[in-house]
């Protein structure tokens, strides 16, 4: 939060809305969460060579749960964030703190 919201201060000082600012940051989020679960992915799958107790599907269901997990941590996160710049204004995020 606090090394981003100089960036969203200038988002917000060239005229573009608050709503623009947090899908915009719900998007970063996704994207990030995207390329985790792909790069993850990988590394499951060249597990899976290994000797394993359990079956493919059984890991990759639990794979899965943790991947949704991590997306309401996401959601969570994103709308704690967009309720603290909703409380700031321009100045107040722009300001450095002491």
């Amino acid at each position: 939060y606090k090394m981003q919201k100089k960036e969203w201060a200038i988002y917000l000082t060239v005229g573009m809305q608050k709503k623009e600012v947090y899908y915009q940051l719900l998007l970063e989020m996704i994207v990030f969460l995207i390329i985790a679960t792909i790069l993850s992915f990988i590394v499951f799958s060249f597990t899976q060579f290994l000797d394993n107790l359990y079956t493919y599907f059984y890991y990759l269901k639990r794979f899965c749960l943790s991947i949704l997990f991590i997306l309401l941590l996401i959601i969570i996160s994103w709308s704690i964030v967009v309720r603290i710049i909703k409380k700031h204004s321009i100045y107040s995020l722009i300001r450095e703190e002491e």
